[in-house]
């Protein structure tokens, strides 16, 4: 892991609301990273919050540990069982949280919460030094002008593979910039293409 430098938490109920409330949350944590990181992380944390209020039902706690090549996101429940990841059909209307997870993320895994009920479904996504496409600008608080995006490094590890199960890392997705792509690949999916 990278030397992370900043780390942001923030408890939600469970209610149907929450899931669009934590991605809120964590595009202003990394509003100044590149927009298509970005999305890619708020589409994770939303699934994982859907997940957390539809099978569990208790809070759940969102964290961002960022650093200058990295980014942990980590969601945290205290409900029983520990997810899985499944293998849905294109007429399937639930069972792609995990998947999406998978594909989106540079690593990802479940670490089981010792001795009480509970979990943490976690994700990394490497800040890469460009996703050839748009940069978010972010508005300085102060003086009103728009700040230049700062340097990041390329992703590393892209499509490295690691044994699934709790506490370890999953099988590693594509990296970051990766929405688009699967995206595609399921309109493909369901096209019969």
């Amino acid at each position: 892991m990278d030397d992370l430098g900043r780390t942001s938490a923030r408890t939600f109920a469970s209610t149907p609301a929450a899931a669009s409330e934590a991605r809120r949350f964590v595009r202003g944590v990394l509003a100044r990273l590149p927009i298509e990181l970005v999305d890619d992380v708020a589409t994770m944390v939303s699934e994982l919050a859907s997940n957390a209020i539809r099978h569990v039902s208790t809070d759940f706690t969102v964290s961002v540990e960022q650093g200058p090549a990295e980014v942990r996101v980590a969601v945290t429940d205290t409900g029983p069982g520990l997810p899985r990841l499944r293998n849905p059909s294109p007429d399937d209307a639930n069972g792609r949280g995990l998947v999406i997870v998978r594909a989106l993320a540079r690593r990802w895994g479940v670490d089981e919460t010792p001795g009480r009920a509970g979990k943490t479904v976690w994700f990394t996504v490497a800040v890469p030094r460009s996703c050839g496409g748009r940069r978010r600008a972010r508005e300085s608080a102060t003086a009103g002008r728009a700040q230049a995006p700062r340097p990041t490094q390329p992703p590393a590890g892209a499509g490295r593979a690691s044994q699934a199960g709790a506490g370890r890392p999953s099988q590693a997705g594509t990296g970051t910039c990766t929405l688009r792509r699967w995206r595609a690949s399921m309109s493909h999916m369901r096209s019969g293409r």
